[in-house]
This record gives structure tokens, C-alpha cells and sequence, in this order.
């Protein structure tokens, strides 16, 4: 298979909260895709364990053996999806994972060879996909006209966008400098609310602004006026689609200066208003 002949059915997406554990080994059915809200839990296979935190994602492939512990942060509120790759089983029932003695591998609907998920791919740093995800529970959940068409759509790039970020992943990096953004991004996501900008990052971690700008942008593509105007848009969307809160008050929550501010950004990044976002969505 190739990316182009991606044509994903999305079986289940919806955020989930756990707070005891997993213990007994499961196999699934489809691909599950887990992305981390809050929390975090630590997923147990065979050859090895992976500790999945918030902004993360993991992904496998049916015919996987797993189990979930949350004993180290004591609950997972994240959102899963399971998904095939090719749309010829739409409308079949959502099999549970089974535990390995009932578990029927004639039973799998499809599998995928093409690299990366031909094998467990766990992703750090995917705050990007946490709005995208929440947009697909929304639209999961409404069953609008043509629901199952949009979920295909948004999650093809969404896979390929870990294609992309798996590979990014693979090239050598500085790793002072990488260190130095993840802990930027982190200080960031506390902070979002409360007006942060670029001197605030620069004298929070001891730098000139221009020369933590430049590492910031040499480590993630982007600036971090940039990055932070992305992480209150993300924000904003979330509270248009799940609040009846005004511009304003959405405006003064995501730390933008004034709503008039915000709804400039926000035309400019989506291309739409504010309430006319909300207003479609619903």
C-alpha cells in the first residue's frame, strides 16, 4: 500500500478517561491511535513499554498485544481512534479488543505495511493533532451528512503529517537546542492564558529575545510568536465548539490582547470569524 491509496474508515474516536489500569494483555481488531489530553499511562507490549504523556501520540497496528497502566500519573484522559486504512469495511461493527486466548485473527479488517505503522509509532511533541482529534470527536459524534467522508479526509492528513513527523524525527538535532524548545513549548502551554509572549519566554529562560527566537525557530520551523498565536488559536476553536462563551471572553481566555486582535488572527489563520466557525460547526 501507498499513501495514496490511503482511504482511512474511521471506526470509533472519541476522548476517554481512565483511572485504573489495564493489566490484562489485549489484541485488537483495527489500528488504535492514542493521543494524550492530560495525565499520561504506559503502554506495555512484548518487547518493550512506552510512557505516553500529554501533547503525545502512540499508534499501532492490529494483531498488537498490549497493556495499560496509569500507576505512574494516576489517570489518561486522552482520545483514541480506531481506524483501517481502506473503506471497504465501513459500517461493520467496532470489535473490543479481545484478551489473547479469544482473539481471532481472521477477524482483523485490514492491515498496512507501508512505513510507519507497520509497527508501534509513538510520537512526543504532537500538540498540533490535539485540536484536529477533538474536531473528529465532534464530528464523530454528530453524525452529520457525509460525517464519515470528512473523518476519512481529516485523518489521511493527519497520518501524514506523523509520516512527516517520524521522519523529522529521525534527523540529527541539537539536542541542547531541542531540550531548550521542549521546555519553551511546556512554559508556553502554562502559561497561554496570561498574556505570555516572546520577552516573557526570553527572560523566563535567561536569553536575548532575538538569539532564543533563533534557536526556537532553527529546532521547530516556526517563531515563537508564531507558535504561541498557533496554541491560542487551538484553544480558541476548542472553547468556540464547546462553550457559548462570546468573543471577548474567549479573547481575554486564550491571552489575546483584545478581541478585536483576536478575530484579526483568527480570520487570518482560518479564514472565517470567529461566531461564522461556530456557527458551521454546529
Amino acid at each position: 500500500m501507498q499513501i495514496k491509496d490511503f482511504n482511512p474508515c474511521v471506526r470509533f474516536c472519541s476522548p476517554i478517561k481512565i483511572t485504573e489500569d489495564y493489566p490484562k494483555a489485549l489484541k485488537a481488531y483495527d489500528f488504535r491511535l492514542f493521543h494524550v489530553l492530560e495525565g499520561g499511562f504506559t503502554a506495555v507490549f512484548d518487547s518493550k513499554k512506552i510512557t505516553v504523556s500529554k501533547g503525545e501520540t502512540l499508534v499501532f497496528p492490529p494483531n498488537t498485544a498490549y497493556r495499560i497502566l496509569v500507576d505512574q500519573y494516576g489517570y489518561s484522559n486522552h482520545i483514541i481512534v480506531n481506524f483501517d486504512f481502506v473503506s471497504e469495511h465501513y459500517g461493520k461493527a467496532v470489535h473490543a479488543p479481545s484478551d489473547l486466548d479469544s482473539f481471532q485473527e481472521n477477524e482483523i479488517f485490514s492491515e498496512c505495511s507501508l512505513p510507519p505503522f507497520d509497527k508501534i509509532l509513538y510520537l512526543r511533541d504532537t500538540w498540533s493533532c490535539t485540536t484536529v482529534l477533538k474536531e473528529m470527536c465532534f464530528e464523530k459524534k454528530s453524525n452529520h451528512t457525509y460525517s464519515q467522508e470528512m473523518l476519512s479526509a481529516t485523518l489521511k492528513k493527519l497520518l501524514v503529517e506523523l509520516i512527516r513527523k517520524e521522519k523529522s524525527d529521525q534527523k540529527p538535532t541539537n539536542t541542547g537546542g531541542a531540550m531548550l524548545c521542549m521546555r519553551i513549548q511546556d512554559y508556553i502551554g502554562d502559561h497561554l492564558t496570561s498574556g505570555v509572549n516572546n520577552i516573557a519566554v526570553a527572560q523566563k529562560f535567561g536569553y536575548h529575545p532575538y538569539a532564543i527566537n533563533a534557536i526556537f525557530k532553527k529546532n521547530e520551523g516556526i517563531s515563537i510568536h508564531a507558535y504561541i498565536t498557533s496554541k491560542r488559536m487551538e484553544l480558541a476553536k476548542e472553547l468556540l465548539l464547546s462553550t457559548d462563551l462570546s468573543v471577548s471572553e474567549i479573547s481575554e481566555k486564550c491571552g489575546f490582547s483584545s478581541a478585536s486582535y483576536f478575530s484579526e488572527c483568527f480570520m487570518k489563520n482560518e479564514h472565517i470569524a470567529p461566531l461564522n466557525y461556530r456557527k458551521n460547526a454546529r
